[in-house]
């Protein structure tokens, strides 16, 4: 996620951080950049709509992210912003070991 947030940079100045915070219940892995966002069409898993062949992401880095976590009891949470103040923030939301 930190690679991405920086290879899509559409800035002189690319930023992106990282913060983790812990709990008895949650574990949250948070990245955040200032970027140009996440397309739409990138982010069709997130929501109900349905992929097809012409409707359909372009990758599958999202797809299989969200998956990993969903089926390890997890949650991911994406806010974009492209024509806002931020780029991208993605939490990651994991139970703890």
């Amino acid at each position: 996620m930190l690679g991405d947030a920086v290879e899509h940079a559409e800035t002189a100045e690319p930023r992106a951080s990282v913060s983790i915070a812990g709990g008895d219940e949650w574990v949250r892995l948070t990245v955040a950049d200032n970027g140009p966002g996440i397309p739409s069409i990138e982010l069709i898993h997130t929501t109900e709509e349905s992929e097809s062949q012409l409707h359909h992401s372009k990758g599958i880095g999202l797809w299989l992210v969200t998956w990993i976590v969903e089926e390890g009891g997890g949650r991911m949470d994406i806010e974009t912003d492209p024509d806002g103040d931020f780029g991208t923030v993605v939490s990651v939301l994991l139970r703890p070991a």
